[in-house]
């Protein structure tokens, strides 16, 4: 095992929740579970033919068998615990194969449901909530437990628009068992296909020591550079969030080693832990995983994967960028030279790393070539084992040898993805009885509604009413969950919001242009069977000029426009996709922001360093996260042509550059004050999607950055160089 390696054992051993070690029998029944459930995984995603449904239900049971027996009930854990836990896997195994026996009889029946189904479905939601309960906390049982019991009882106590008469708890207990809309609905279809995939390819590429060849080929590009140690980890990071998707596992395996590096080359404890964090965050935006996030898009907004993760690139890329610029300042703000630590040129480490490269471009070809994800990544990590084999034989170890520790590699890479899977898994498909009450009851509706009027209309403040609720529920909840909730609630009122700011749909909502469309028999018809509501309103209007007025603002007219003129339909999925990347986005803030900030929790352990300032540095670093989304909403980077999204990369990644600098106070030297009052300005322009306006900002730019160069009164930083 290399150093590296070992550093990244230790602090994963320090950082590991409470959980039992596997021994003995034990250890082989865990072992047995984990490479069962990736093979199963592995088969249903390449060859299979399960239903969805049965798919999912199988999923559920064998993630939730390895959680109960990983996380025991209690911390003291003991004979009777394990006891315990082995019955109450043994009984979310059977939860989960109950539906694919008795889904037939159940149907012959007329859903008539009879005591073992009640039994079973109540089991398996109980079951759910305390899997999720060990792994992840409260937070998202009592959530699950509050709509529930909204959809089940005190729902009918309120008033207003967010009154639900409630439903019995058969009724209740059939739609979160049996259907597609609870546990086993869209959420579960996510986790037990594209998530899993993917979790179980970095899994094989990690143990096949794709790590550490990330790790080697950052430092190779970056050590002659100014703040390198600290650029080896914006890069590594990155690199890395290609195949893995989670800021805490970013966290602790490259900042095991670029932390010591970074403290090593001079930079303060708080900031090292700083910048890993912020990197680390990256790989959740970072294609093509995303932490399941671009899968989750896919799925909710029917846009094809692929373009969801090539018109992710170029954003992640800036967010990368911006961390960058500030490692890059603090160095010379604090006199830190380039390392002067020999390594081999970036060329041969990349020729190296060639094996470990095949299957991302497995992956990526296959993609490009049609396929879809998951039976892409089945084909990647046999490439994988490929790519494992050729590297051992290229270092001339012997075959019998080489395929001993191959095979060595498959096994253990079976088993970590299986118990990679379980905490994520068991979120997404515990996370069902939270989305299913707020479809059943509308209140998802009613909660964008309310965005809509506290912001007003203005997008601006309704973006920050976002960002607001995700960090509130970013505090208790994984950045998946917060994101998959808040799309539920403010996606479809953002959607509206930025459609509503298009000139197209400025254009018909226009008073003389919308009183004609009322006139127009096609279209209220659409508007009676989209908003019943407003097709009231629309009678009404077309000869009182104050309705007339109130309909011509209110956003939710806008889909009964998309039915009737096909370019707003077209801009409908567009704008969908930017609220999706925009949510999405800001989920990401609860991993750098206090007081809940966990990758900066991890972090900060690393560098022994105040866990707290550590997330105020790393919430600092990670501005991009807040800047980023604005350029979403009102330029078009996601919803334009190639040539829009370029060009609002690079003025953008300018701006973040000019924004970095004023933030640290540095440029090629430290500035006046005036300098940095310039700087508010370059950096605000350059992100006005605007040519004139964008150049002129250049100009003014490279105007203040000759003066601060041409006058520089630091010449040890002329010796540095860049």
């Amino acid at each position: 095992m290399s150093e590296s390696q070992e550093q990244y054992e230790e602090v994963v051993e320090e950082r590991k929740t409470v959980n039992r070690q596997p021994q003995g029998v034990f250890k082989a029944v865990i072992y047995t579970l984990c490479i069962g459930t990736s093979l199963f995984h592995v088969w249903y995603n390449t060859f299979g033919t399960l239903s969805d449904y049965w798919r999912n239900s199988l999923h559920f049971g064998l993630l939730g068998a390895i959680g109960l027996l990983l996380f025991p009930l209690s911390k003291r854990g003991g004979k009777l615990t394990l006891a315990i836990d082995s019955l109450l896997a043994g009984a979310v195994v059977v939860a989960g194969v109950y539906p694919i026996f008795m889904e037939e009889a159940l149907f012959e029946r007329n859903q008539q449901m009879i005591v073992s189904d009640f039994l079973f479905a109540g089991l398996a939601i109980v079951l759910a909530l305390e899997i999720c309960r060990r792994t992840v906390g409260w937070i998202i049982p009592f959530l699950s437990l509050f709509f529930l019991t909204y959809v089940l009882w005190w729902g009918a106590w309120l008033e207003g628009a967010f009154r639900f008469n409630g439903l019995s708890l058969k009724t209740l207990l059939y739609r979160m068992y049996f259907t597609d809309e609870g546990l086993f609905g869209l959420t579960a279809s996510i986790s037990s296909t594209y998530v899993f995939m993917f979790i179980l390819f970095a899994a094989f590429l990690l143990h096949s020591g794709g790590g550490n060849c990330i790790i080697a080929l950052a430092r190779s590009v970056t050590h002659k550079i100014t703040g390198g140690p600290g650029l080896v980890a914006v890069m590594a990071s990155g690199l890395m969030g290609t195949i893995s998707g989670s800021a805490i596992a970013n966290t602790v395996s490259t900042g095991a080693i670029t932390i010591p590096m970074m403290k090593k080359a001079g930079f303060k404890p708080k900031f090292a832990a700083g910048v890993e964090t912020a990197a680390s965050t990256g790989g959740q935006i970072m294609p093509p995983i995303m932490g399941a996030g671009a899968f989750i898009m896919a799925e909710w907004t029917q846009v094809p994967y692929l373009t969801i993760i090539s018109i992710a690139f170029l954003p992640a890329m800036m967010y990368f960028c911006s961390v960058g610029f500030y490692v890059y300042f603090e160095a010379r703000k604090n006199h830190i030279a380039p390392p002067d630590d020999i390594t081999d040129p970036p060329m041969k480490v990349l020729i190296d790393s060639l094996p470990f490269f095949l299957p991302i471009g497995v992956l990526v070809g296959m993609l490009l070539s049609g396929f879809s994800p998951t039976y892409s990544a089945g084909f990647a990590i046999i490439a994988v084992i490929v790519a494992s084999c050729m590297n051992k034989l290229r270092k001339r170890v012997a075959i019998p040898e080489a395929l001993h520790q191959t095979w060595n590699e498959i096994v253990a890479s079976l088993v970590a993805g299986g118990k990679n899977m379980v905490v994520t898994g068991i979120l997404l498909v515990t996370v069902g009885t939270i989305i299913g009450p707020l479809n059943m009851t509308g209140a998802s509706i009613q909660f964008s509604q309310m965005i809509v009027e506290w912001s007003a209309g203005n997008l601006l403040l309704a973006c920050i009413l976002i960002t607001g609720a995700s960090l509130l529920l970013g505090m208790g909840l994984p950045v998946t969950a917060a994101y998959i909730v808040l799309a539920v609630l403010a996606a479809p009122a953002l959607q509206n919001m930025l459609l509503a700011s298009s000139p197209l749909v400025q254009e018909m909502l226009q008073p003389d242009r919308l009183k004609a469309l009322i006139q127009a028999p096609e279209f209220l018809s659409q508007l009676m069977m989209l908003q019943p509501e407003l097709a009231a309103q629309a009678m009404l209007a077309a000869n009182d000029s104050t309705v007339l007025q109130a309909l011509s603002q209110n956003p939710a007219i806008i889909p009964a426009l998309a039915a009737v003129n096909p370019a707003i339909e077209t801009l409908q999925i567009g704008y969908l996709l930017t609220a999706h990347m925009i949510v999405y986005w800001v989920s990401q803030d609860s991993n750098v922001t206090p007081p809940v900030c966990l990758a900066a929790f991890a972090g900060a352990a690393i560098a022994g360093s105040s866990p707290m300032k550590t997330g105020l540095t790393a919430w600092k670093l990670a501005k991009g996260l807040y800047i980023i989304p604005l350029l979403f909403a009102y330029t078009p980077f996601i919803n334009g042509t190639a040539v829009e999204h370029v060009t609002v990369f690079l003025f953008g990644t300018l701006g973040m550059f000019a924004f970095a600098s004023l933030m640290t106070g540095q440029l090629y030297r430290l500035q006046y004050p005036w300098e940095r009052v310039v700087l508010v300005l370059v950096a605000f322009l350059l992100f006005v999607p605007i040519l004139w306006i964008q150049v002129s900002a250049v100009c003014l730019f490279v105007a203040v950055f000759y003066y601060n160069w041409k006058f520089s009164s630091a010449p040890h930083f002329m010796a540095q160089g860049a």
